[in-house]
């Protein structure tokens, strides 16, 4: 689990360089596949960043319930030998002893518990990957993978096919299947220890094996990925992805019912024959008077604010938002979370070390 968190950490710094390098990267935030709003590519990264915040707390709650002595349980009731179980619980780096003999030797839910994070944080990593497959392909090309992470098509030459994205994809179902494998090895099992544990042995090394090179992947593939700032722009302006803002811009200078500016979109956007042109002054006056009965007077440069995605996300003020104050703000706070997870993650390299140097320096007394 350890070395699960480090290796997350890591992939979280990448995506944190990217993040501060794109806070001016305007890109549709997407409902249904059909862009919804107007962000920067730095909220999507932040939103992955946030996910994985909440996998390695999870890691850390479960290494506190997984982190228990097993020795001394003997098969499964003890032992008359004089063992000293919080000796061997301080020498191995442990918390504290299994208090039920029975408990140590037939209890796998820290197992399984394992699984299900392994195969949590495997479901964000497939969802991450089918959002680069998506933003690459020639009906986006928001981004393009680096050539290491592609190859060529054996017959069509004009291709260039994301293979690693598809094989993390398919890893990932790897992790899934292999929490259910675990749930029916254990299910039918009554307690005490039975050959039928080993299994789980190969199935929790396949995961975190699996998830390893998951995340290898991940990182270069960030590191290296090239954003294609002009196609999303491109994107924006043949869209109408300032609809809710033209909504809530009425709302809020003009005092009309949400539900009223609404309609009133809705018919702008109906009757519009291009998207690049559709916050026309004259036409939205005239169906707020038309819908709403109320005579209302837009600035004369309003129709060209189509061009100013700063104005427009700049306006968004709700914390979490993509305007740039609250994407810097969301940086610094997750870095804080980040390195409040680093601190309790230390606390157990150095419990480990502690217990190891303990017991090294008891090997060589030994020795001597």
């Amino acid at each position: 689990m350890n070395k699960t968190s480090e290796k997350l950490i890591e992939l979280i710094n990448v995506l944190f360089k990217r993040s501060e390098e794109t806070i001016n990267a305007f890109m549709p935030l997407y409902t249904h596949l059909q862009g919804g709003q107007l962000g920067v590519f730095a909220h999507y990264l932040n939103n992955y960043v946030s996910q994985i915040l909440r996998s390695l707390v999870r890691i850390e709650e479960i290494y506190f319930r997984v982190n228990f002595n097993p020795l001394g349980a003997c098969s499964i009731g003890g032992t008359n030998i004089k063992i000293d179980r919080n000796r061997t619980t301080e020498l191995l780096g442990f918390y504290e002893p299994i208090e039920n003999s029975i408990d140590a030797i037939s209890s796998r839910d820290y197992i399984i518990e394992t699984l299900m994070c392994l195969a949590l944080i495997s479901v964000q990593f497939s969802r991450i990957a089918e959002d680069l497959l998506i933003w690459s392909t020639k009906e986006f090309q928001f981004i393009e993978l680096s050539d290491e992470f592609c190859s060529v098509s054996s017959v069509m030459p004009q291709k260039k096919n994301p293979d690693t994205i598809e094989m993390i994809r398919s890893k990932c179902s790897k992790l899934i299947s292999n929490l259910f494998s675990a749930l029916v090895i254990v299910k039918a099992i009554p307690s005490g220890y039975f050959r039928d544990f080993q299994e789980l042995k190969t199935v929790l090394r396949n995961s975190f094996d699996t998830l390893f090179n998951i995340i290898e992947m991940l990182i270069g593939i960030f590191d290296t990925i090239q954003i294609k700032e002009k196609n999303m722009i491109e994107n924006i302006n043949d869209s109408y992805i300032l609809a809710l803002d033209l909504a809530e811009y009425l709302v809020e200078h003009h005092d009309i019912p949400f539900r009223v500016s609404h309609e009133i979109v809705a018919n702008l956007v109906k009757n519009s024959t291009n998207p690049r042109d559709f916050l026309k002054k004259r036409e939205i006056e005239a169906l707020v008077l038309k819908i709403y009965n109320k005579k209302i007077e837009l600035p004369d440069e309003f129709s060209e604010l189509k061009k100013d995605l700063d104005f427009w996300l700049g306006k968004r003020i709700s914390k979490g938002s993509p305007s740039k104050s609250q994407i810097k703000e969301t940086l610094q706070l997750l870095n804080q979370k980040k390195v409040t997870i680093m601190k309790k993650y230390n606390e157990r390299i150095e419990h480990i070390k502690k217990s190891t140097k303990i017991r090294e320096n008891l090997i060589k007394s030994l020795m001597a």
